[in-house]
This record gives structure tokens, C-alpha cells and sequence, in this order.
């Protein structure tokens, strides 16, 4: 088999930054893989104008530095750097010592993390000897919801996606919810879409709690970053009336986890100053994966109210610890088909409300066993297609 080059300019970057989202965690299951893969695999990234390619042990050097964040590399004492620029010069100059490999002569290249996709990157990889260029494309979120993104960032997506339609030899699909949308647009530009596999991807449970929180109140679990597209504004909204119109030992605790983002002045706001918070609602900010799990685990449901998902990774997570899913019909979900979830629209506000006080003055709803995707056959289907292409 020919050597797989993987891009993970986006881990770099996001170690940067120091901040994880669901692609960010795809994109780190791949390297997992990728570290012990039978054949042999370089580890690609682009920091700035410069390109540098890792070689597996000083990959699994740098993924280990990032699994603990750190050491890193300390600057030169001769290095001025502003307090700010610390951390980014420190991990920049970790890859630069650590990558000393070269591109293979011939090669398959993977990229999953959504960045590092314009045209002249991608052209640039298929002079260097790419045959397949292959693409895992999570959603077109920003291209089917502008309205939830920047609009730079909407601008830069399409040209990524542009790139992708034009120059991909085959783009593997979360979901057939993504893959139809991707061939939407190819469509809205001129073009043919791609070679697309629908391949799932892979769920690892959250670790099982060695305990779960006594439940002198019930309550309920919101999972994600706080940004329009999630939707917390609705929820806000409803324990805002719960505060008005219930007792206030008959109103349901509610825990948002999640840092907060972007374009969403308003309910940081009522973050901030709303009165039932530290009552009855609860922001958290980022939790490790172990609290995490510990806070889903003894809740009555998940919320999920978002507008749009790729995948949906909080849901599939709450049912893997047994808790029930209240969520929006996204199409993602629905193809799972999985069991323990009622779908309500994400703007049907009093329907969200009931639903929340019936389960609340009830039992918590059993969840049944149920087999998700798993990342052993989601990696078997994509080294079939990178194989075959």
C-alpha cells in the first residue's frame, strides 16, 4: 500500500489556540490511527508559509506533548516575545525541531480537519506526488447557515469547498445528510460533485463515572460551545419562565458546558446578570471528559436543541452513559436512528418546556442498549477508499 500522508495543521493550530471541538477530536482519532498504521505515514502540517512533515516517532513525541500540553520548547533568552505570543512561539518552534521528515515520492493524502484546503495548497500536494487527494468533509454548516457564522468565516469555507469540489479525487461524508448538501452546492457553482463515501464516524463512549451525582434535584445537561448555532437562547428562555411561573423548589437545574464563543452578545449577557443563575442555571465553562461524563450520566436528558450539527457527538455521548436526548431533528441524528431520543423543533419553545417539566416530574426514561459506529470499521471503510481511489 502506498504510503498516507495526514494533514494535521489543524491540531497545530488548535494547540495553539487551546481550544477542542468535535473536529478537532476527529482530527486527533486519526493521528491515534495513523501512529499505528502497518504501512508507512507522514504527519503534515503548515505553520505560516512554511511546510513540515513529521515521520511517526517525532509525530508520537508531539502527540504526547499535546495529550499533557507540554513542555514545550522555551525560546532563547534573547527571544522578545509579547506575553500573549509565548505560548504559540514555543509550540511553533516544538514542530519546526520536531519535523525533519520529507514527503514520499508517491503518496495518499488525507486531510480531515478542514483546514489547509485552498486551491494552491491542494494543487501543491498533487505536484509533490498526492494520488488520492481525499477529504473528510464534516458539514456545510457555514455555507447552509451563514447566519450563524462570521462572515469571513463563511467566505473562507466556500473557498475551501470550492477547492475540494475542483481538486479532490474522492471526499469521504459524516453522514448522507452532508454528502447530499456538498453535492447541492457543487451543483449551485457549475460543477460535478466529487466521488463521495458516506463513512460514520467512529463514537468513543465518555469514561463511566465511578459515581453519579446524588439527585436531590433534577436536572438537565446543555453540551457545547456557546454560539448561535446551539441554540441556548431557547433554553434561557424557558428556564427565564420556569423562574416566573413555578416554584422555585419545583424548577429543574440546568448546566451549560461549554465555553463561550462567538456572535452571541445577548445570552452572555444574560449569562452574566440573569437572576436564577447560580440558582437554577449553571455555566461551567470546559470540563475534563471525566466531569464531563460524571454531570451527563445523572441528568434527567441532554438538551440539544442546535439549529445544525455535523455529526452530533453530544447526543450519541449522553446515550452511550444511559441518559435520554431531547433534541432538534437534525438529519445527522436521524440517520443513526438511534433509541432514547424525542425530536421537537429547535423554535417550538413551549413544546421544549413541557417535554423538560414532564421528564422533570417523572421518572428518568430508560435508554436501551445500542451499538454506534465504532472508529475499527470507520477506519477499515477509509483505508478501503484511499486504497482504491
Amino acid at each position: 500500500m502506498r504510503p498516507v500522508v495526514l494533514d494535521i495543521t489543524r491540531t497545530v493550530s488548535r494547540t495553539i489556540k487551546g481550544r477542542v471541538t468535535g473536529i478537532d477530536r476527529v482530527e486527533r482519532a486519526y493521528i491515534g490511527h495513523f501512529l499505528e498504521y502497518p504501512s508507512p505515514v507522514f504527519f503534515f502540517c503548515r505553520i505560516g508559509r512554511h511546510d513540515m512533515v513529521l515521520e511517526r516517532d517525532a509525530m508520537a513525541t508531539l502527540y504526547r506533548l499535546i495529550g499533557a500540553n507540554g513542555p514545550w520548547d522555551r525560546p532563547a533568552l534573547t527571544a522578545l516575545r509579547p506575553r500573549d505570543g509565548q505560548r504559540r512561539y514555543r509550540i511553533e518552534k516544538t514542530v519546526r525541531r520536531l519535523a525533519r521528515g520529507h514527503l514520499p515520492q508517491a503518496f495518499a493524502y488525507l486531510n480531515v480537519g478542514h483546514s489547509n484546503l485552498g486551491a494552491g495548497a491542494l494543487r501543491k500536494m498533487r505536484r509533490a506526488g498526492a494520488e488520492p487527494l481525499a477529504v473528510l468533509v464534516h458539514d456545510m454548516i457555514p455555507l447552509d447557515f451563514p447566519q450563524f457564522c462570521r462572515p469571513e468565516t463563511a467566505r473562507m469555507f466556500e473557498r475551501k469547498m470550492r477547492s475540494v469540489v475542483a481538486l479532490a479525487d474522492v471526499v469521504i461524508c459524516n453522514s448522507e445528510h452532508t454528502s447530499g448538501r456538498l453535492s447541492h452546492w457543487a451543483a449551485t457553482w457549475g460543477k460535478d460533485a466529487p466521488v463521495r463515501q458516506v463513512i460514520p464516524l467512529g463514537t468513543d463512549p465518555l469514561p463511566q463515572p465511578a459515581e453519579r451525582p446524588a439527585d436531590a434535584r433534577p436536572y438537565f445537561v446543555v453540551l457545547g460551545t456557546i454560539e448561535p448555532r446551539k441554540n441556548h437562547r431557547l433554553l434561557l428562555d424557558i428556564w427565564n419562565g420556569f423562574t416566573r411561573t413555578l416554584p422555585a423548589g419545583d424548577i429543574p437545574h440546568l448546566h451549560i458546558i461549554g465555553e463561550r464563543g462567538w456572535l452571541n452578545s445577548g445570552v452572555f449577557r444574560t449569562l452574566d446578570s440573569a437572576d436564577y443563575m447560580g440558582k437554577t442555571v449553571f455555566e461551567h465553562g470546559n470540563l475534563p471528559d471525566e466531569a464531563v461524563a460524571r454531570l451527563l450520566s445523572g441528568a434527567r436528558a441532554l438538551l440539544f436543541p442546535s439549529f445544525a450539527e455535523g455529526f452530533g457527538y453530544p447526543a450519541i455521548e449522553a446515550l452511550q452513559l444511559g441518559t435520554p436526548v431531547v433534541s432538534a431533528p437534525l438529519p445527522s441524528l436521524q440517520e443513526l436512528a438511534p433509541r432514547g431520543i424525542i425530536f421537537i423543533d429547535a423554535e417550538d419553545a413551549k413544546t421544549w418546556a413541557d417535554t423538560i417539566l414532564t421528564i422533570t416530574r417523572g421518572a428518568k426514561p430508560e435508554v436501551p442498549a445500542q451499538n454506534f459506529p465504532d472508529w475499527a470499521s470507520h477506519f477499515h471503510n477509509v483505508a478501503t477508499v484511499i486504497s482504491h481511489s
